[in-house]
């Protein structure tokens, strides 16, 4: 472990000293914790603030990265105010919280991680995750605008494929409704073959013998496959089908047209509401936390209907999201510009979840997590 992680002993080592000599270290925001005479050895989880779960998705200068991805590494992490210098550490089994927002995300970490909260006052405050309660406020981040260019129409293919297509299929595929979509595969069709992808259109047939629906669709060779799946969007059974990695990654713009092709796919207008439906969980997870990222909220409920699940995303920023991300269709557009002075299109610097649940003890279970450090003080 001392081998991979270069500087992690003497830093171990440090602040052990410290709290030996002193009896109380300070974190990074300038608590002070005193450190039981005996105990020096647990000062490091105080200093290295708090774990997250390794499948958590966290923001950095480069953009969002899986956890588990950033061990060892030296990046700028986000810290609800600005982006700190920082270094992943592997903190090894801790307890495990389980906080569930209003929105129904779930964020998984140690006691000890704080939360950047909102006093009765409206001042910030950090508290531990064993220390909020269903009373709290905590803010979130409103849109970060990071990560690498990609062109914007080609996005949006990648977004619509992965709704209402396969690209994991030996020949990759799109589907259209036949009336109303046709301009769509003309749109999406010249998008392949700006980039060098060779397509050929078909018809696909669905439905039961006695109701049968001819599909348009667009066809793609294993080119496209082999695209896709380098961007970390593969998966062998449908309930693995989810957001590639890498599109957390892309810059604002090409994110939001990732978001424009996948909710023209599954998405659309109920009543005055944008809705998006999809019966894969991870999937849905992934499109609310994308949504965030450009910072649109919306509300995850699963409906039920006998064996077959459903996760269904209300989006509650709908002004913003017709102004800034839209759908590919005109059908859906045209009701866009029907509801366009309707719902909810404002900006602020934070935006706040409160908690529906106090953080139960029969959550608290035993689970590996990763930590982050200032890389000043590892040095």
């Amino acid at each position: 472990y001392f081998n991979k992680m270069k500087g992690s002993r003497e830093f171990i080592s440090a602040i052990t000293r410290k709290a030996k000599n002193q009896g109380y270290i300070h974190n990074r925001y300038g608590r002070r914790y005193y450190i039981p005479e005996g105990r020096e050895y647990i000062a490091t989880n105080f200093a290295v603030q708090g774990c997250n779960h390794p499948d958590t998705m966290i923001w950095t200068g480069s953009g969002l990265f899986r956890n588990q991805d950033l061990v060892g590494k030296k990046f700028f992490v986000w810290n609800g105010l600005d982006y700190v210098p920082a270094v992943g550490v592997n903190a090894g089994l801790k307890q495990e919280y389980e906080v569930t927002f209003t929105n129904n995300q779930i964020y998984r970490c140690s006691p000890e991680h704080f939360f950047l909260c909102v006093g009765d006052s409206g001042e910030l405050k950090w508290k531990q995750a064993n220390e909020i309660t269903s009373d709290d406020w905590v803010t979130q981040s409103e849109l970060i605008d990071i990560g690498q260019d990609v062109d914007e129409d080609l996005a949006e293919l990648a977004g619509r494929l992965l709704g209402d297509g396969d690209p994991m299929a030996t020949t990759p595929y799109l589907m259209f409704h036949y009336e109303l979509e046709l301009s769509d595969i003309d749109f999406y069709e010249k998008v392949a073959n700006k980039h060098g992808f060779t397509t050929s259109r078909g018809v696909m047939v669905r439905g039961r013998t006695d109701i049968r629906h001819d599909m348009p669709i667009l066809r793609f060779r294993s080119d496209f496959h082999k695209w896709y799946s380098d961007l970390g969007g593969c998966w062998t059974k449908s309930y693995e089908r989810k957001i590639p990695i890498v599109v957390f990654q892309w810059s604002l713009k090409a994110r939001r047209a990732f978001l424009r092709g996948l909710i023209s796919a599954d998405g659309g207008w109920t009543g005055h509401t944008i809705q998006y439906t999809s019966t894969k969980e991870r999937l849905a997870r992934d499109t609310q936390q994308l949504l965030m990222s450009c910072g649109i909220r919306s509300i995850l409920r699963n409906q039920k209907s006998g064996l077959h699940s459903a996760y269904r995303l209300s989006i509650s920023d709908t002004g913003r999201y017709i102004n800034e991300i839209g759908f590919r269709q005109s059908y859906k557009q045209n009701h866009s510009h029907q509801h366009s002075g309707k719902g909810s299109s404002y900006k602020l610097p934070m935006k706040l979840s409160k908690l529906v649940c106090e953080l139960g003890r029969d959550k608290i279970r035993q689970s590996e997590g990763n930590g982050f450090t200032d890389s000043q003080k590892v040095m």
